[in-house]
């Protein structure tokens, strides 16, 4: 019995943990999530309903700081974002503020290709919670 009370308060203290350790996360259509996870030496990627996810995959965190672009501070959007890649599938999640009206819009979401072909854009419907890394700022 205590053995079990063991693994329970040390998977429930992994969740608090875990949890502390979101990236981003935003509302889709569908009841669906956009979700990035920093786990240690790596950032985990997850798509799909919050306990159910469809889609979930880990890059290394010095490959996503590698592969992610950067905003140059130019244009009108001031925005962050990391780059992943699954296979020949890349999915590139921002956050980004239109810094040049008084509305400072906001617009988050992940731009998905295979290779260099365009498939889809997946819009936040909310306002994605966003803590980047140093990493993916200017």
């Amino acid at each position: 019995m205590k053995k079990i009370l063991g693994l329970c308060f040390l998977l429930a203290s992994f969740g608090i943990e875990a949890a502390s350790n979101v990236v981003f996360l935003c509302d889709v259509k569908g009841g669906k999530q956009v979700k990035i996870t920093k786990i240690g030496d790596y950032y985990q990627y997850s798509f799909g309903k919050p306990n159910n996810p469809e889609l979930v995959f880990r890059n290394s965190k010095a490959q996503v700081i590698k592969q992610s672009p950067r905003w140059d501070g130019m244009g009108s959007h001031m925005w962050a974002g990391m780059l992943f890649k699954n296979g020949a599938y890349e999915y590139h999640v921002t956050d980004s503020i239109d810094r040049m009206n008084e509305e400072h819009a906001v617009h988050s979401g992940v731009t998905v290709s295979k290779g260099d072909t365009y498939l889809t854009y997946v819009q936040c419907v909310n306002e994605a919670q966003a803590k980047w890394d140093d990493e993916f700022m200017i």
